[in-house]
């Protein structure tokens, strides 16, 4: 029987240390999975936190741009209301002139002076608006 006890216990003992180590190497591969699924957990967030700033700041250019479009619109609208004032202006002036001229040869036609006179006074009003509205936006040069 003696030969019995001392492998008895040797195999229990064997036994124990397996189901130990078998423990061990479970708790451990355990603890593996979870550092893996909370390192995968962290690069998900962090890569869609990257993602909503990425689009964030994607939506700001964007809106920013289309400030900026609407605002070059508007720059432009006035440009071009200031230049055809401008021509409107340069054509009433340019009667005026050619209506003092006539006036001298022909002095019945002095209503006419007076009314290209208030023409030209009209188209320099309206011109001047236009250049006070075109002055609001900021110019493309720097000069």
């Amino acid at each position: 029987m003696a030969p019995e006890g001392p492998a008895r216990d040797d195999r229990s003992a064997r036994e124990q240390q397996r189901r130990r180590h078998d423990e061990t190497f479970e708790r451990r591969s355990l603890e593996a999975v979870q550092r893996r699924r909370a390192a995968v957990d962290l690069w998900r967030h962090q890569r869609d936190a990257e993602e909503r700033d990425r689009r964030e700041v994607e939506r700001r250019r964007a809106a920013d741009r289309l400030v900026h479009d609407e605002q070059v619109r508007l720059r432009h609208e006035a440009e071009d209301e200031e230049r055809r004032r401008r021509r409107a202006l340069d054509q009433a002036l340019r009667r005026e002139r050619v209506v003092a001229h006539l006036v001298r040869s022909d002095p019945a036609r002095q209503d006419e002076l007076l009314r290209a006179h208030d023409d030209v006074e009209h188209a320099r009003a309206g011109w001047q608006q236009a250049d006070d509205v075109r002055r609001q936006w900021p110019s493309r040069w720097p000069w």
